[in-house]
């Protein structure tokens, strides 16, 4: 069961990533990376669960860059906290429902990728009532077919991840909104001053998203490219 789940969560991946991002997926307890004094220092008061994510993460990631060639040391937390790599790729790591998942790409496609993946039931849409915009909460109450809340916060992850992997901030939740359209599309419209600079586009800048709804996870994806 677990293992159909895990190629079900393959396909899934691989259908909303660009042809050029490398991701591995695996259960969180199939793999025990030996970590750095670094790395350890990281998750030094962090419960087991946590810890083995952690760790289990780092070994995909790994084995990720040694597949694009790419030499590594420690990869540890930067105070943002995303994953600290080169300066050569992008990445991002998410865990969720006993499953991690690791994705990078070259950053002379991508300025910076995020990925996110939520078990669907775990989100609550009165959880995120007062960290989105109302008028996005209307929308997500209105239609019980759709999970709007799980989309809204994982997408809102994923661009957090993104950003936060060369800005000194995270995101604030309500900075954006996501605005659900009948086909199931989402489009993400800036509301902050900082967020509808971030989002002018150029010639050499674009940004990219997408989701799936994969039985009972969310996956979302959001980049920078340079296509």
């Amino acid at each position: 069961m677990q293992t159909e789940r895990l190629n079900a969560l393959s396909r899934g991946w691989r259908e909303i990533l660009p042809s050029d991002v490398r991701f591995e997926i695996a259960q969180a307890s199939d793999y025990t990376s030996e970590l750095s004094v670094l790395e350890n220092e990281d998750i030094r008061n962090a419960r087991k669960q946590r810890a083995e994510e952690f760790s289990t993460g780092r070994h995909l990631l790994k084995k990720i860059l040694s597949k694009m060639n790419v030499s590594f040391g420690d990869l540890t937390v930067t105070p943002n906290g995303s994953v600290k790599t080169g300066s050569s790729v992008t990445c991002s790591i998410s865990h969720s429902g006993g499953f991690v998942f690791a994705a990078a790409a070259p950053a002379s496609s991508f300025q910076s990728i995020g990925a996110d993946m939520e078990v669907l039931e775990d989100i609550n849409p009165e959880d995120i009532e007062g960290y989105i915009p109302q008028t996005e909460f209307r929308q997500i109450i209105s239609d019980l077919s759709l999970p709007r809340a799980a989309v809204s916060f994982s997408l809102r992850e994923s661009i957090a991840k993104c950003f936060g992997n060369f800005e000194r901030r995270f995101i604030d939740f309500a900075e954006v909104l996501i605005d659900y359209k009948n086909n199931g599309a989402v489009e993400i419209l800036p509301i902050s001053d900082y967020m509808q600079k971030k989002f002018l586009r150029d010639s050499h800048r674009s940004f990219y998203y997408d989701y799936i709804v994969n039985e009972d996870f969310i996956l979302t994806f959001f980049c920078i490219n340079f296509h």
